[in-house]
């Protein structure tokens, strides 16, 4: 297909711009190479509670490689600082039992299993970090409905995550990092971006990360998907027409 000089529409369309760069793609023309990156609904995805009382949020399935093992060595070392921490699991599958286990020991943790969207969007929006503990990860649908929520990601330094949030303004120092291996330290660069906003020492998330974190979402939003692959057709049409 793609050695077929005459086929005038052939295109590859991935993801990632990355698989434009890693896989051995012609780059003759006419055959189009595009990164189109699924879109999220920023219309829905939106900040809608006033007060983001939630420090830290993870949500994910509880597949080991989502790093729910991780996610669970957080739940003391967070709350013996304080933090109101929340674990979202897709499925009621997993360690449900340790979960709850955990909730009776630590008044400032709570966990939640099968949200809609719209319970998860409002936790969402009543949360200051976004953590991710993934070992790999695809197309970040999540932590990007997070951020249009204006909860700033924080998250390991891989796969679609660096794509999407490693070149983003504002984040290079400090919300995207190498993969953690002890939580210690994660918990502590955790508390390094807690922001303290009076002399009380009150937690709180800064309307400029807000923003910021909703800036970056709108990057990927579907109305951007759909320019996307408009563009892409304009230039296939424009490629056979000359």
């Amino acid at each position: 297909w793609l050695d077929n000089q005459c086929n005038n529409y052939a295109a590859i369309v991935t993801e990632f711009q990355a698989n434009l760069k890693n896989l051995p793609l012609p780059s003759r023309s006419p055959h189009i190479l595009a990164a189109i990156p699924n879109g999220i609904d920023t219309d829905f995805w939106r900040p809608t509670e006033p007060m983001r009382d939630i420090d830290v949020i993870w949500c994910a399935r509880t597949d080991a490689e989502k790093g729910i093992a991780t996610a669970l060595e957080l739940v003391p070392i967070l709350c013996s600082k304080g933090l109101q921490y929340r674990i979202v699991t897709s499925e009621k599958d997993g360690p449900q039992d340790q979960l709850t286990a955990l909730e009776l020991d630590y008044p400032n943790f709570a966990h939640y299993s099968c949200q809609t969207p719209e319970q998860l969007r409002k936790l969402f929006s009543r949360s200051k970090i976004f953590l991710s503990t993934s070992t790999c990860e695809g197309m970040p649908a999540t932590p990007l409905e997070a951020c249009a929520c204006g909860c700033g990601p924080f998250v390991p330094d891989i796969d679609g995550l660096s794509e999407v949030f490693g070149d983003s303004e504002g984040f290079m120092h400090g919300f995207i990092q190498p993969p953690h291996e002890n939580a210690c330290d994660l918990a502590s660069c955790i508390g390094s971006l807690l922001v303290y906003e009076d002399a009380c020492d009150n937690p709180g998330w800064t309307p400029e990360g807000s923003t910021l974190a909703r800036r970056i979402a709108n990057r990927y939003s579907v109305e951007k998907m759909v320019d996307g692959y408009i563009s892409l057709y304009d230039r296939l049409l424009t490629t056979k027409s000359t």
